[in-house]
């Protein structure tokens, strides 16, 4: 379900305008930051690629912005990130209780 490899804590990651931190968490929140106000779709989703939950839908603002993901148990997941304007970014994400 994603081309990258490994998990990496402390780094941004840069597709297609995304930035992406905290891929590793141990708090109830994800960090991202957008390129450009618009719609995004963001979601949580297990190993095989099913969607966990939806973090969030709708329009960001440009910038930083924290996401819950409390509730959620520990373990590996994937974050999937869509929008129109910057297509479709996925990237490893452990959490941590």
């Amino acid at each position: 379900y994603s081309p990258f490899s490994g998990i990496t804590d402390g780094q941004a990651y840069r597709s297609r305008g995304v930035t992406h931190s905290n891929m590793i968490t141990a708090g109830p929140d994800l960090v991202i930051s957008v390129p450009i106000s618009g719609r995004y779709d963001i979601r949580l989703c297990d190993r095989s690629g099913r969607m966990v939950c939806c973090v969030y839908r709708g329009v960001l603002s440009q910038g930083a912005h924290r996401l819950s993901v409390a509730g959620e148990p520990a373990g590996i997941y994937f974050v999937r990130i869509a929008s129109p304007s910057s297509g479709i970014f996925c990237q490893k994400l452990v959490i941590i209780r």
